[in-house]
This record gives structure tokens, sequence and C-alpha cells, in this order.
């Protein structure tokens, strides 16, 4: 999906989960505390599944957090790979699969560090690095999608099952 360059800035705080069963859950709570900090800074991201890609190609960032979960979840990819410049929580694992601070995504380390990020990439003088982000952030983003994974699965499995054609 491409995204059209906006130049908005959202938060990601309102888990398709929570929204399923009408209430908070636990495991999202660094999300609900990066979400309190930015509810009247930046706009909210928020969309039904079927709608997500069309919400989400809107916004040239998106700010996350994963922090509580331990890992980054499956929207760092799908936003990313939609050209939204992802800001988030240092997830180390990212760095890893080739995702770059301030080169294909915005890492902060502390909630006031979040802030200034935002701040940071909302000026004018700033917003051609942010496009730089978003379209260096897609182009990681396509080494990890579900058949990338299927592949590597496969690979890794293949030499146990000598004997078959067919995994």
């Amino acid at each position: 999906v491409e995204n059209q360059y906006t130049k908005k800035i959202g938060y990601f705080g309102s888990p398709i989960l929570e929204q399923e069963v009408g209430k908070k859950v636990h495991f999202y709570s660094s999300r609900h505390e990066m979400a309190e900090r930015l509810e009247k800074k930046i706009p909210l991201i928020a969309s039904s599944v079927d709608k997500f890609s069309e919400t989400v190609k809107s916004f040239s960032a998106g700010v996350q957090n994963d922090a509580s979960m331990g890992e980054p979840m499956a929207k760092h990819f799908e936003a990313s790979a939609m050209g939204c410049a992802v800001i988030r929580d240092r997830q180390d694992e990212l760095l890893d699969l080739g995702y770059i601070n301030h080169e294909s995504m915005i890492v902060y380390d502390s909630y006031s560090e979040m802030i200034e990020m935002v701040d940071f990439y909302r000026k004018q003088r700033n917003r051609d690095l942010l496009r730089s982000i978003q379209r260096k952030g897609a182009e990681v983003a396509k080494n990890h999608t579900w058949q990338h994974r299927a592949r590597r699965i496969f690979d890794i499995a293949k030499p146990y099952f000598r004997d078959r054609v067919f995994i």
C-alpha cells in the first residue's frame, strides 16, 4: 500500500484485542502509558482490521510501544511496509533484523525521549528526514513477510525430512 506522505504523525494506542473484548488488557500496559502521554499531542491511529491499510497509509509516522510484550508486534512490520515510519521503544531484535535507528525506524529509550522524537520529526525542517525513514523502513520490511518466515522455517526443517517430498 503506497503511503500518502501526509507528514502526519499519530500513535497506535487501541489494540484490536482490546477493541474486541471491550476492556484494557494488562499485556498492553506500556502502550497504555505511551498513549496517555500522546493523546492530547498527536492523533490516535485506530481502525478496524479491514480498514487498517487505508488508515495507516494516511500517516507518515506512527508511535508504538511493545515494552510490556517483550518483543515487536506485527504492527511494526505492517506499518513499516506501508511507508509509515515507526517511532518506537527500543527492541534490539529489530536491529538484528536490519532496522537502523534514524534510518529505517526511530527508537526511543524513555517517554521523554519519545516526546522529543515526535517534536523533532513534526518540524518542517525535518520532514525530508522523516520521508527518507519512511522509504527505508518499507525496504527493510520487504524482508520480513510471512512468506519469508515460512521459507526460513522450511529451510531449517528440510534436512530433518530427507525422505519426504513435502513438509
